[in-house]
């Protein structure tokens, strides 16, 4: 027989699509405590009202600031070293990351406390690790040692150019810190008459050429050459059109 879903069930059909996971014996008895705690965590959800429901997300959203003040008293207390002579290997083992990503937390960490503290609401504060380390990143990449109101003045043009919904690590660190533009990354338009281009076309396509490399390499031509010297380039030019449309 075809198991039920719970996820496809009508609205309102059922309470949570969690409750046949959450009560029912376990085959593999739950001996962990973190593991516990999560289980009970989820448990402790049904029958809450909005508003605390709703709190419990956003402390979710801000997670990563107490997970970085965690890093940090564990990293720069050293409370591993009863342990590990490195915090690489405590990182890895323990933890199951890199002391790269915990690094990165603790700036994550360190950014938003900073824009809490300067009385930004819940809603204005970065909503995710991502978002708080691509600012810090963009910065750093700027200023090096950033100051707290460089950080502020940065995050205040953040909410003026990014809506709420937009506002990924990656258009953060455009914004605040843009990827320079090399001058062959340009482009433009030129308008070319019709009989022109089309002149043009053919040339590109007999030489097995692009449009533009074609333009290219006939302008580096050109601007190897005196004026005068440009004159009786295209004066040879056009007297072997005229040469070749006698043959």
């Amino acid at each position: 027989m075809k198991a039920k879903s719970y996820y496809s069930a009508p609205e309102g059909y059922i309470k949570s699509p969690f409750i046949k996971e959450l009560y029912h014996d376990p085959d593999v008895p739950i001996t962990d405590e973190c593991l516990q705690e999560v289980v009970q965590s989820v448990i402790d959800v049904e029958g809450e009202d909005l508003d605390r429901l709703t709190e419990l997300i956003k402390l979710d959203c801000l997670a990563y600031i107490r997970k970085g003040c965690i890093y940090a008293e564990i990293k720069f207390n050293r409370l591993y070293k009863h342990l590990y002579t490195r915090f690489d290997d405590y990182a890895e083992e323990v933890l199951g990351t890199t002391t790269k990503s915990v690094c990165s937390y603790i700036h994550a960490s360190r950014v938003g406390l900073i824009l809490l503290f300067a009385g930004f609401s819940y809603s204005d504060l970065p909503q995710n690790m991502s978002q708080a380390y691509a600012l810090h990143c963009a910065l750093s990449g700027l200023y090096g040692d950033y100051s707290d109101q460089q950080l502020i003045d940065a995050w205040q043009q953040v909410l003026a150019e990014i809506p709420r919904h937009k506002r990924t690590g990656e258009r953060i660190k455009e914004l605040v810190n843009p990827t320079p533009v090399k001058k062959e990354d340009l482009y433009t338009k030129v308008e070319l008459p019709l009989a022109v281009y089309t002149k043009v076309l053919q040339v590109a396509y007999n030489a097995k050429l692009s449009v533009s490399k074609l333009i290219d390499n006939v302008v580096s031509v050109l601007t190897g050459f005196k004026k005068q010297e440009i004159i009786s380039f295209v004066k040879w030019v056009l007297d072997m059109n005229n040469l070749l449309g006698e043959m």
